[in-house]
């Protein structure tokens, strides 16, 4: 039979009745030895394979085959702190060395040319340069 409480009041005379009764059900509530092993249990239902994404400033995770996301954590609170700069780099080989002939040579622009000569002028050297390699095509 389960345990019943008594219900204590100010005045109330403890008897040894009452005392057994606690003691009774102290005793009725102590964890006695293993039984038996149980029945197996029914399968449960398939669980869920996350699917996880970014959306460039968040992790996101969805429980419901992507049809909705939920944000897990902003990327920005996974940032560390600034790392310390890394070491140069090892010097690139040496160009190819110009040569000047009297053909790619460009004449001076006389002081106080005008835009359309200075332009003309300019683009001659550039010209030159890309030919001889040393300037990159647009």
């Amino acid at each position: 039979m389960a345990y019943t409480p008594t219900d204590w009041k100010n005045g109330d005379i403890i008897t040894a009745d009452r005392l057994n009764k606690l003691e009774q059900g102290v005793s009725n509530e102590q964890i006695g030895p293993q039984g038996p092993k149980g029945d197996t249990g029914e399968a449960g239902k398939d669980g869920v394979t996350p699917q996880l994404q970014s959306n460039g400033t968040e992790i996101q995770v969805s429980t419901d085959n992507g049809g909705t996301f939920k944000t897990l954590v902003a990327l920005s609170t996974l940032t560390g702190p600034q790392g310390a700069a890394g070491a140069d780099g090892k010097d690139g080989k040496d160009g190819k060395d110009a040569t000047i002939t009297p053909a790619a040579a460009v004449a001076d622009v006389a002081e106080g040319a005008d835009a359309d000569a200075l332009r003309t002028t300019v683009n001659a050297l550039l010209a030159n340069l890309r030919a001889a390699g040393l300037l990159a095509s647009a």
